[in-house]
């Protein structure tokens, strides 16, 4: 199989095993299924550097670098996931945060262009967030056409700042009133 192929049958063993755990049991290759989400070739298989939106990754990180944020590229990925963060944030702010980064390929719109509609995040985009979010991640999604949008850095920083500070919100309970 091609390193492509082998990277999305490992997303679809962990979108079974964390989304449909009682269908994983009832396969008589249970096993198989388990070992295809850590297979080495299919993790190998997903750098960001092969996205689409490579442009936008070599950009980000080098704002990153300038603005002084502590950030890691996440070239495979983490723990038992085969979906990744294209750049964790976790240095700068001591817990589990990361951007995916999102060209026209991972968006989509509502409607008719000329309506208008704001573009939402596709499927596979918001499937990669909820899956992360199982392993404890919280994501913030930076987009092609908002960062592109953006003339300069302190722009860009209260931009990033923004989509961290809601992602994180997210991920911990309101308290109840």
């Amino acid at each position: 199989l091609r390193p492509v192929s082998l990277g999305r049958m490992a997303q679809l063993a962990e979108i079974v095993l964390e989304e449909a755990p009682e269908m994983v049991a009832l396969c008589q290759c249970a096993d198989k299924v388990s070992a295809m989400r850590m297979d080495p070739r299919a993790r190998s298989s997903m750098k960001p550097d092969q996205r689409p939106e490579s442009h936008l990754f070599a950009e980000l990180s080098s704002f990153l670098q300038e603005a002084g944020w502590q950030h890691e590229v996440v070239g495979v990925p983490q723990e038992a996931s085969a979906f990744c963060v294209d750049v964790s944030l976790a240095p700068k702010f001591n817990e589990k945060v990361g951007i995916l980064l999102a060209g026209r390929s991972k968006l989509l719109q509502v409607g008719l262009p000329e309506e208008g509609h704001p573009l939402q995040n596709a499927g596979t985009l918001s499937l990669a967030r909820r899956l992360l979010a199982c392993h404890g991640w919280s994501t913030a999604v930076v987009t092609e056409h908002e960062w592109g949008a953006l003339a300069s850095p302190d722009e860009k920083k209260t931009y990033l700042e923004d989509l961290v500070r809601k992602a994180l919100e997210e991920k911990r309970p309101r308290s109840e009133e």
